[in-house]
């Protein structure tokens, strides 16, 4: 009768081991698993930065496309402007509306300046390194080996000057 006691608490013991195992096994794959995946949430808000960043490009251009001292500044004065350009006497509208920081998820982003006062360009206030760091469109080669989003500026790409 001991001998099948000492048997059984010998399974028992190996059958819990197992258990363990199977337990430390499906618990790293798991958590590799999310890993991956806020990987992946974190590329895809790093691609919508980009693709926000852009609209931001286009519209701090047309906005100081249509400024008359545009060689010395002509940005915007505030991120609302682009909504509705104050110096039209219609309603010029040079973004649709203001786009939140897919990283953030907040309404604020960082404002670079021209000398004049207004704005040339937007980055995210997201801290981190971004995950891309090559493969950028030309325009964006500045973006390259980036140690922070603060480094991906988004402004007016050079206005051409008629009769220049």
């Amino acid at each position: 009768m001991r001998n099948g006691d000492a048997t059984a608490a010998r399974q028992r013991g190996v059958a819990y081991l197992m258990f363990l195992i199977a337990l430390a096994v499906i618990g790293g794959v798991s958590a590799s698993t999310v890993g991956v995946s806020v990987q992946r949430t974190r590329a895809d808000a790093e691609e919508a930065l980009l693709q926000a960043g852009e609209e931001y490009e286009q519209a701090l251009t047309s906005y100081r496309g249509k400024s008359a001292n545009a060689v010395v500044g002509g940005g915007p004065k505030r991120l609302d402007d682009l909504l509705k350009d104050p110096r039209s006497p219609s309603p010029r509208r040079h973004l649709r509306d203001l786009r939140p920081d897919p990283l953030t998820g907040s309404d604020e982003w960082g404002l670079v300046y021209y000398p004049d006062g207004t704005i040339a360009g937007v980055y995210s206030l997201a801290p981190g390194t971004p995950i891309k760091q090559t493969g950028f469109q030309p325009h964006q080669a500045a973006f390259d080996k980036a140690q922070s989003y603060s480094h991906w500026v988004f402004s007016a790409k050079a206005v051409q000057q008629a009769g220049r």
